[in-house]
């Protein structure tokens, strides 16, 4: 080499010699970050502490934090609510006897109640300015601002001034208080001095600086006291460094950047490690005082080391209850554990790209193979590195160093590179020869078998290669015929001429040579769906039970017995969470380590399970497949891309600390709730689904800790969810329930101690105890009823069937009366037919008297009335059994309204009766309703409006349209009928008749109700014309109704929908049938007929009967007549008949009255009487004769 590229050489080698001595972490301490990312709110940690229930308690300038180690509670700052923080720079924390945390800021005093967890403000008159807080060994809550002390009175919630230091000369700025164990209490102001006050809380001592007295107090400002196991008091300043107190000799012991290694004046805070051991937090770092002989050791902060802290400018420590370090800085939070893994990292001092596999020579070195830099040398003892590339790392030659795979053979050290070429080196004279080169791809593994044989897998068309004394064999024997290996990634030998071969996607084979035998296992027996290829092979371990551990990346950790036959396999319900396995390692105690992307998995034989274990270190590197390895020392090497992850199992502290679990949050419905300190719960009926959380403030493993709960009162065994903090119940029966909770330490240590909450579903009101006592009183109630009835209910049962059976009875007999009566009505239509038909011809004859011919036309009007009714009937029938269609047709209203009113024209002559027509329509307007039922409506409503008009009487008859929506809600709160139809046909027919009592307005539609108010009674209805006109009415979907008009008379109103707005629409006139004869159902007045013989009472309440009797008797007899049995009564008594016959059903009184009256009668009873009826039931008939 030349004296130039010497020069050279050195040049480019001295910046990574210096980066190496500078950058070794100096400092025992392997810290793990926790900054903003992890859920801290600002990252100045000016305050650390942990409270009694082991939370950890931080204060920064945004706010309050409370940490578990899973999770941050933030207590902030909020203008609108009284109840939080007066502001978010934190300045002193602190805990009173009752579990209180109180909590200073720059403008106030807050203390956050233990049991509720809600935070009330305290103001003093004399300042609003604290700085720092205590508590007394008595139990007594001190807090110190300006020049004032303050203690906490707990019996009326206040804070109490104590005038203790106005014989001192503190003036302001009070930073520290502390008690030693004698009870005095110790008081330091930022400028002014240190003053010592004893139980009684007098002062007895007053420290001061003295500028020419080197033992006298610190200069500078104070910033806190502290004091030691050694019962030292420790002085910190915020310019002079640090002192204590030596109370034997009244003097101050002073460590500064003068004195001392310190690395800064500013010391902000401390904490003891140990017995022997100080830790100072510096504005330039983290310091360790040795108690004993008071030497500093500064540790060195380097920001791109692995472990180190955050940031070198320090604010708080704190040594927690598991003897874990908490460091606060600038930008962050730090935290260090001796009960975590040590691991440490390798870092190279020069670019060597990816780390590959490793090896440990004969003189305790360990090998690595890197791809760009050849042959890496690390020393565990001396820490020393070195790298060997094949060619100079300065003339581009980075692919000619990449290696893949190497061997410790002897003194020298076999390597295969990514282009298929092999190369021994040589230990003693550093230098590479060429062995083989297959030209193509990774040789991802090298095997030196027991019989000296050397075995390389090429991913070239060579295959696996095995050198045999030189002779390089690729076809292998298997069942007599030569075959290859291809792209194999990992082979072990498992015994002699015995190998386990895993392949890049071919999956796993067992080879014997000497029986030239080979078992393949396939996706199915990996219990992998048949079309999943296994994956690459990482790793291949027999352990001391001859068992065969495989693991494939991305499916996860294998277990095979000798002959390959699947024990198990590893998955997330083992522990393994992440499957791409980069490699296995066996350590000295047989103890099986595997190492995945995002975690290391340590096996446990006992549980057949592995335990995650996660480190800080881990997230920085991305790992390397088939390169873990391990020394003669234990220890664990994982290569990667920025280094080499270390770690010696024996070396690992057990996790002894058990952290206690607390319920710490409610949902109840979805809605949370603040569990705190909260021993019962009481829930409403309606509240019956919860969900509770706990957890366990715990920092060495958080996320290793296990849980189980159980409700007592549902569930008889304990539920173990791991990792999971929170228990979901939902539809809770009313009762008392106990909700318990316990944790387990990553070691599967079970605290004894669980939390526990009472909870009480209330019953709803149906279920509570005074409604099971009215339950009580009630059923007993119902029972004594019960028995109490029972006896008439047997009587009653009788009676009951017996009149349900009579009810059936009575159905039956109604439904085969109407069917009797449909059928007697159809047989009367014949012959009455056959009876008109004549009548007629013979009255078209004129050679009949007038007498004859007036009896010829009264047989006929009264047969054409019995048809008229006969056909009526049939039509209620029709329409009481919902068999009646309609034939709707188109025709012209006002021409079919004007011909029947020209019907009853006549007849309003002949009463003398003003009959008018109006109508309101449009000309020529049609509708399409049916024509026939629609004229039996307006006929029936005429001839009632007639039979019920005096004489010299008015009727009108009215057709409007309805179209304006305000008519419509009228017609609809009058009738309460619901009318979908924008347009309606009003038909009004009015008359000044007596009009129709207020209890039959209702009535007159019911079928066969007549009046007792006819004024021409010659007319007697049938009972079933407006109950007729109903049913048509509403088969078009109409209204019809009554009303009286003041101070008499009549209305009838029909309302029939119109499909649209009312217009001239001239139609071609459809045929009609002829109209009713009005005259031969409204007969005019009759003058009465004498008769001169014996007298002969005729008494009935129809015109025509009794005109028809007269006629049949007046020959015969002197006919005396009466129309209903009151009025016959009064022409007895005037003059008494030889003979009655009398009609039984009439108005006022019915002929059975009387004949009951005239049987009385002692003047009339031998009267002998004759009633005319159409009852002929038998029991009728015995009532006639009874009367």
């Amino acid at each position: 080499m030349t004296k130039n590229t010497l020069v050279l050489f050195l040049l480019f080698l001295f910046p990574y010699l210096f980066q190496s001595a500078n950058s070794k972490n100096t400092s025992p301490y392997f810290f793990t970050q926790i900054g903003v990312e992890d859920g801290l709110t600002q990252g100045t940690v000016t305050n650390i502490y942990q409270d009694t229930d082991g939370y950890l308690w931080l204060g920064t300038q945004g706010g309050l934090h409370r940490y578990d180690g899973y999770e941050f509670k933030v207590f902030k700052n909020n203008p609108t609510d009284s109840c939080s923080l007066t502001d978010n720079n934190v300045l002193d924390i602190g805990e009173d006897k009752n579990k209180n945390i109180w909590v200073i800021t720059d403008n106030g005093v807050h203390k956050i109640t233990h049991q509720t967890g809600k935070i009330k403000r305290y103001y003093v008159k004399e300042t609003r300015f604290m700085h720092c807080c205590m508590l007394s060994q008595s139990g007594d809550f001190f807090l110190a601002g300006e020049k004032f002390i303050y203690q906490y009175d707990e019996q009326g919630d206040s804070l109490v001034f104590k005038d203790w230091l106005s014989s001192t000369p503190i003036a302001s700025n009070i930073k520290g208080l502390q008690e030693d164990e004698e009870g005095n209490l110790y008081i330091a102001s930022s400028s002014t001095g240190l003053a010592v006050l004893n139980k009684q809380r007098e002062v007895i001592r007053f420290y001061q600086h003295e500028p020419e007295n080197p033992s006298s107090l610190i200069k500078g400002a104070i910033r806190r006291l502290f004091t030691d196991s050694r019962k030292r008091l420790w002085i910190l300043s915020e310019t002079a460094g640090i002192c204590y107190l030596d109370k034997e000799n009244e003097r101050f012991v002073h460590l500064n950047t003068d004195n001392s290694a310190l690395s800064s004046n500013v010391v902000r805070a401390i904490a003891e490690t140990d017995s022997n051991t100080l830790l100072l937090g510096t504005f330039s770092g983290l310091n360790r005082v040795d108690m004993q002989t008071l030497k500093v050791t500064p540790y060195k902060f380097n920001p791109d080391e692995p472990g180190t802290l955050s940031y070198y400018s320090i604010h708080s420590l704190l040594k927690d209850n598991t003897g874990a370090l908490w460091v606060g800085t600038w930008k962050g939070l730090n935290y260090y554990s001796p009960v975590r893994t040590q691991f440490y990292r390798i870092t190279p001092r020069e670019f060597t790209g990816l780390l590959g596999m490793g090896k440990e020579d004969s003189d305790g070195n360990i090998w690595f193979a890197t791809e760009g830099a050849g042959l890496f040398c690390y020393n565990p003892n001396t820490q020393s590195q070195q790298f060997y590339p094949k060619k100079s790392p300065y003339k581009n030659n980075y692919n000619s160093n990449i290696f893949k795979s190497l061997l410790i053979k002897g003194d020298s050290i076999i390597c295969a590179t990514n282009l298929g070429s092999v190369y021994l080196f040589s230990r003693k004279r550093k230098d590479y020869r060429l062995l083989y080169d297959y030209q193509y791809g990774d040789i991802y593994t090298l095997l030196n078998d027991s019989k000296g044989r050397l075995w390389i897998p090429t991913n070239s068309k060579t295959g696996l290669v095995l050198i045999d004394k030189g002779e390089q064999i690729n076809q292998f024997k298997v069942d007599g015929k030569s075959r290859k290996f291809f792209f194999v990634t990992a082979i072990k030998e498992i015994e002699p001429d015995v190998f386990i071969m895993g392949t890049l996607s071919q999956g796993l084979h067992k080879y014997d040579m000497k029986k030239e035998t080979l078992k393949t296992i396939s996706s199915a027996e990996l219990n992998l769906p048949e079309n999943v290829k296994p994956g690459t092979v990482s790793t291949i371990l027999t352990d001391s039970l001859q068992n065969i551990w495989v693991s494939f990346f991305g499916y996860g950790i294998f277990r095979f017995d000798r002959d390959l036959n699947l024990i198990k396999h590893y998955t997330v319900e083992d522990g393994v969470t992440d499957g791409y396995i980069y490699s296995m390692v066996s350590d000295r105690n047989q103890s099986l380590w595997a190492l995945s992307e995002n975690d290391l998995y340590c096996y446990n034989a006992e549980k057949d399970c592995f335990a995650p274990i996660r480190n800080e270190s881990h997230r920085a590197l991305e790992f390397t497949l088939h390169a873990g390895t391990t020394d003669t020392k234990g220890t664990l090497y994982f290569p990667g891309n920025k280094g080499i992850l270390c770690f010696n199992p024996s070396r690992m502290e057990k996790n002894t600390y058990i952290p206690p679990v607390y319920l710490t949050s409610l949902s109840i419905n979805n809605n949370p709730v603040e569990l705190w300190d909260t021993q019962s719960l009481r829930l409403k009926a309606d509240e019956t689904n919860i969900a509770i959380g706990y957890t366990a403030p715990d920092f060495i493993s958080p996320k290793q800790n296990q849980y189980a709960y159980q409700m007592e009162g549902v569930e008889k065994e304990w539920n173990y969810v791991r990792g999971r903090r929170v228990a979901y119940y939902s539809n809770l029966s009313p009762g008392t329930y106990n909700f318990k909770v316990k944790v387990s330490n990553s070691e599967n240590l079970w605290n004894p101690q669980e939390a526990s909450l009472s909870i009480t579903v209330t019953p709803p009101l149906y279920k509570t105890w005074w409604a099971y006592i009215l339950y009580i009183i009630t059923i007993g109630t119902i029972i004594w009823k019960f028995i109490y009835h029972q006896k008439v209910r047997h009587e009653l049962e009788s009676s009951i069937r017996f009149k349900q059976l009579e009810q059936e009875k009575m159905k039956e007999l109604h439904e085969e009366r109407m069917r009797l009566f449909t059928n007697f009505s159809h047989e009367l239509r014949t012959p009455l037919t056959l009876i008109i038909n004549p009548l007629e011809d013979m009255l078209r004859h004129s050679s009949f008297s007038t007498e004859v011919k007036n009896t010829l036309q009264l047989m006929r009007k009264n047969t054409q009335r019995l048809l008229l009714l006969v056909n009526n009937l049939m039509d209620v029938q029709k329409y009481d059994s919902q068999k009646m269609v309609l034939q709707k047709e188109k025709f012209d209203l006002s021409v079919f309204v004007q011909e029947l009113y020209e019907l009853f024209v006549p007849v309003a002559k002949n009463r003398n009766i003003t009959f008018t027509r109006k109508n309101e329509l449009p000309v020529d307007y049609c509708v399409y309703y049916d024509r026939q039922e629609i004229e039996k409506v307006l006929f029936n409503l005429l001839s009632n409006a007639f039979k019920f008009t005096p004489e010299k009487g008015t009727i009108e008859i009215i057709l409007s349209v309805l179209s304006s929506e305000n008519d419509i809600v009228r017609v609809k709160l009058c009738q309460n009928r619901h009318l979908s139809e924008d347009y309606y046909l009003h038909i009004k027919v009015s008359d000044n008749g007596e009009g129709i009592k207020s209890e039959d307005i209702e009535k007159i539609f019911q079928p066969f109700y007549r009046s007792s108010q006819d004024l021409h009674h010659q007319i007697a209805g049938s009972g079933i014309g407006l109950s007729l006109a109903r049913f048509i009415v509403e088969q078009h979907s109409g209204i019809i109704w009554a009303e009286n008009i003041v101070p008499t008379g009549t209305c009838m109103h029909v309302l029939l929908p119109l499909p649209e707005k009312p217009v001239s629409n001239p139609v071609k006139q459809t045929e009609s049938s002829p109209l009713m004869n009005v005259q031969e159902f409204i007969p005019s007045e009759k003058k009465e007929t004498p008769v001169i013989s014996q007298t002969l009472l005729l008494v009935e309440d129809n015109k025509d009967v009794l005109d028809y009797l007269e006629k049949q008797f007046e020959n015969e007899y002197k006919v005396l007549k009466a129309e209903n049995g009151k009025e016959a009564l009064t022409q007895i008594a005037i003059k008494i008949p030889e003979l009655i016959v009398s009609d039984v059903m009439m108005p006022e009184m019915d002929g059975l009255e009387l004949c009951r009256r005239i049987k009385q009668n002692p003047q009339t009873a031998h009267i002998p009487v004759i009633l005319l009826t159409a009852k002929t039931m038998p029991s009728q008939i015995t009532e006639g004769y009874n009367a």
